[in-house]
């Protein structure tokens, strides 16, 4: 039984050695090598697109409340959550120490809450883009939302809770005392926490360091507050500085906190696009 399986073994290896001796290769065919690399480059590009790309595309000509609101979601993850507890306790504090503060004499400006809120806001800010919060550059490139949009959800999130707690607490104010009003209260301070909040913005992506545009915008605010409550500048640093507490600047502190944002956004595309064609 074993010599018959070696026989037949071996009459099956010539058989095969003869079949390859005498086959020939098929002549290569331009026309059909074109049309079937044209077929799996159009199978390959039908199923390696992701489906996120997809969606995108198909949706681009409109924003979409659902469409916002996971940009929103998902960049909230990238925020720190001690951000969002240590600005809802200053906040508290700040509300605490001007219940019970007595008048001072100065104007609205004067008050802790009033010159607590715009720091905080702008400290958060100057922590939304750098080394720590990004996550790696490849990853931020291969999603189908613009780095621009990446950012101003960032800068949305932040300063709206910001936003909504500082009124929060001056709706509490203005009931607690009789000698604060809502809407004086409220133009105090939202000038100077969106001009302040969009400098640390700026800066911070200028500087892809979040601790440092964090100590540059405490220290433009500590300079604000010191020449605010009569102390005495430097004449250099005095000229500088804009009285941000007047009422007669504050249209001009929302346009120029406008147009460093959107100078922070184009910056943060262009240097994404640079960066991206250079790995290429």
């Amino acid at each position: 039984m074993s010599q018959f399986d070696d026989q037949n073994i071996g009459a099956n290896n010539n058989d095969i050695y003869d079949f390859l001796q005498s086959w020939q290769p098929p002549k290569p065919d331009p026309a059909t090598k074109r049309a079937a690399l044209a077929a799996l480059n159009d199978e390959l590009e039908s199923i390696s697109a992701p489906k996120t790309q997809v969606l995108w595309a198909a949706t681009s000509s409109r924003w979409s409340m659902l469409r916002v609101w996971l940009i929103l979601k998902s960049q909230a993850r990238l925020v720190h959550r001690w951000i969002w507890a240590g600005t809802a306790i200053i906040l508290i504090l700040g509300l605490l120490v001007t219940l019970i503060s007595r008048s001072s004499g100065f104007s609205m400006g004067g008050l802790p809450f009033v010159l607590i809120a715009p720091v905080i806001a702008a400290l958060g800010v100057a922590l939304l883009y750098g080394d720590d919060t990004d996550p790696p550059l490849e990853l931020q490139l291969s999603t189908p939302i613009p780095p621009r949009v990446i950012l101003l959800a960032r800068l949305a999130l932040l300063f709206g809770f910001n936003l909504g707690g500082a009124l929060i607490v001056s709706v509490i104010l203005a009931a607690a005392r009789s000698d604060i009003t809502f809407m004086p209260l409220v133009l105090s301070w939202l000038a100077p926490m969106a001009l302040l909040s969009a400098l640390a913005f700026l800066c911070s992506v200028v500087l892809f360091d979040a601790a440092l545009s964090a100590i540059i915008s405490l220290l433009i605010w500590v300079a604000l507050v010191w020449r605010h409550l009569g102390g005495a500048l430097p004449p250099a640093i005095n000229a500088l500085l804009p009285d941000i507490w007047s009422a007669n600047l504050q249209p001009f502190l929302f346009l120029a906190a406008v147009a460093a944002v959107l100078l922070a956004l184009f910056l943060a595309d262009r240097e994404m696009r640079w960066t991206h064609s250079g790995e290429n």
